[in-house]
């Protein structure tokens, strides 16, 4: 949908998208801007072209992707992320964007460069997730240039990103859980493994629990916050990850029994002891190393003769043994912190029993 050309505004028009497009012809050279409203574009198209009556154009047809990039990084996503994602922001960027894309003029830049760049990068034997991630990064700081008005479209959007093939949910039968929890038992892994495997909380999620997250009266504890592997602690990615989970009696049980024994280990270490309130912890209080606890798990593992799985595949088997007995898969997303039912229902769809024939069978008894 185009519109009217206003006296001194050069052209204004309506995108695909919904947005609006305003342009001018400057000194031989067309300029643009884009906004969500028709106002709002005429608006930034009067204040260009005053920066025009001053002798200020924009350098926009100047400025290559390396710099926008190395912009974006540093004015937008610097102070707007957690220190793990920017580093992840940088290292795609830097490894597989700029190399082949860098010295491209943003203006210039087509959805064919974008399009071989991710061809290249999967012929190279990159997996398919991380180039969906370089495609993610790319599409977000070319939305910030739009934004910004040094180039007319994101060109990220009009490339397909590869598709990823969802890997096979990896967990425990009923009875390797029973095996792995009797393996544990009386050791100084059982209640960190009783707590992963009936709560299904990540590994992050459990070292980062204090014991003022938990209430072993009402048998329930909070997740606010994860410990990365870097040793840092943050807060839970998406308000859903911010939640209460109710603890089986047993787990509540083996708590209490961790606490007691945690009790011991703090008064023997003295002043040595580091005061973090660490539900989880070394034996002078210290927060544990992801490394340490998997290296633990894999033996425990090896001990009941279980399959090799990943300390992950305790939180698949939390969700797949509750979805087996027909627990309603709402209540499996609030303890899992999804975001939303459907990414619940798209990771184990396989283990929701069918309750077609219920369903038919109750509706033939209210009709019959």
């Amino acid at each position: 949908m185009a519109g009217r050309r206003g006296n001194g505004e050069g052209s204004i028009y309506q995108r695909a998208d919904g947005t609006w497009r305003a342009q001018a012809l400057l000194n031989g050279k067309r300029h643009g801007v884009s906004a969500k409203t028709r106002r709002e574009a005429q608006t930034k198209l009067r204040q260009l072209l005053g920066e025009a009556e001053r002798g200020i154009l924009p350098p926009a047809e100047k400025i290559t992707l390396n710099d926008h990039i190395e912009r974006w990084l540093e004015t937008v996503v610097r102070h707007s992320v957690r220190p793990r994602t920017l580093k992840s922001y940088r290292d795609l960027t830097r490894l597989y964007i700029l190399p082949t894309l860098g010295a491209r003029k943003l203006v210039q830049l087509q959805p064919a460069d974008v399009q071989r760049l991710y061809s290249v990068l999967l012929d190279r034997g990159l997996a398919p997730k991380t180039v969906r991630n370089v495609h993610a990064a790319l599409r977000r700081s070319l939305k910030q240039a739009v934004d910004w008005n040094l180039t007319p479209r994101n060109v990220a959007t009009l490339v397909e990103a590869p598709r990823i093939k969802r890997e096979e949910v990896v967990a425990l039968t009923a009875q390797q859980a029973q095996v792995l929890l009797t393996i544990a038992r009386g050791g100084r892994w059982e209640a960190l493994i009783t707590i992963a495997l009936t709560t299904g909380m990540r590994i992050g999620e459990v070292l980062g629990l204090r014991w003022g997250d938990v209430d072993l009266a009402i048998g329930s504890l909070r997740v606010q916050r994860q410990i990365g592997q870097d040793g840092v602690f943050s807060e839970p990615k998406t308000a859903k990850g911010r939640r209460t989970i109710d603890l089986p009696a047993s787990s509540v049980v083996t708590l209490k029994e961790h606490r007691r024994q945690q009790t011991e280990a703090r008064l023997l270490a003295g002043p040595a002891w580091h005061h973090d309130d660490l539900l989880f912890c070394t034996h002078a209080g210290k927060p544990l190393s992801q490394r340490n606890v998997l290296r633990a798990f894999k033996t425990l593992l090896t001990q009941g003769d279980l399959p090799d799985v990943p300390f992950h595949a305790l939180r698949h088997t939390h969700a797949t043994l509750l979805l087996s007995q027909g627990i309603h898969p709402k209540v499996v997303q609030e303890r899992l912190g999804h975001a939303t039912i459907a990414m619940t229902l798209d990771i184990y769809s396989a283990y929701v029993p069918s309750m077609g024939r219920d369903a038919a069978d109750k509706l033939d008894a209210l009709l019959a």
